[in-house]
């Protein structure tokens, strides 16, 4: 994997509105990852895919984290930091397993992880389905159906042990009536945030440079965020 250069992120950009955010993400890590195609990132667990988007936020932002969520309690808005270490991410290459193993009450399941591709199914079932490779009571093949609500429960508990990250919560305080309470933080959507924040910022940088000095927007983009800001501060000044 590799950071983008400002030209293709302004072309993911564009060409993600209105696409679903399990697209956007598969569009980002498929031109940050020359090795691999849009079919082979759509395999990857969302574990794998959201680690790497982690990576790329770090290479493209920055370690640190800043947004704002409305506490349920009062309404009250509650800015939160927090830098990368937090989230503990595992260092790159990723060295994950592809199938895992999970056994109770004399049953044997050999399972996946979900990728991007069983997110575009809505049934939750078929989901399962998908991501079951083998169940077996006493060495005999069960169906999903026959299986226990119990042990299907046991299961779900057991994938989110195994990938934490792709399942992450955050402790909030509100210091105006002390409430606390737990907020999903997904990768994605806080990234594609920051992108397109990014993508309107260069985009009027790139106009006020070709105005001023009638450079076309390919130079532009291709200078350095240094450069671009002295000859922003020469024609602001």
């Amino acid at each position: 994997m590799r950071p983008l250069t400002s030209t293709e992120l302004l072309h993911i950009w564009e060409n993600g509105f209105g696409q679903p955010n399990i697209e956007k993400a598969c569009s980002i890590l498929t031109a940050a990852s020359p090795s691999a195609n849009m079919e082979v990132v759509k395999k990857w667990s969302i574990e794998e895919r959201d680690i790497k988007l982690f990576y790329l936020r770090y290479w493209m932002f920055g370690d640190r984290f800043i947004n704002t969520a409305n506490c349920p309690q009062c309404n009250e808005q509650v800015e939160w930091e927090m830098n990368i270490e937090k989230f503990s991410i595992p260092p790159l290459p990723l060295n994950k397993e592809a199938e895992f193993h999970f056994s109770t009450d004399d049953y044997k399941i050999l399972y996946r992880l979900p990728n991007s591709e069983d997110l575009h199914l809505t049934d939750s079932e078929q989901i399962l389905c998908n991501c079951l490779l083998e169940i077996k009571k006493q060495d005999k093949p069960v169906s999903l159906q026959k299986l226990p609500e119990t042990i299907i429960e046991s299961l779900g508990k057991e994938m989110e042990i195994v990938s934490p990250l792709s399942n992450i919560s955050l402790g909030l305080n509100c210091p105006e009536c002390r409430h606390q309470w737990e907020m999903n933080f997904d990768i994605l959507t806080y990234l594609w945030k920051e992108i397109d924040s990014w993508a309107m910022k260069i985009l009027e940088e790139v106009y006020l440079l070709a105005n001023a000095f009638k450079w076309s927007e390919k130079d532009i983009l291709n200078m350095s965020n240094r450069r671009r800001q002295i000859y922003l501060n020469m024609i602001q000044a």
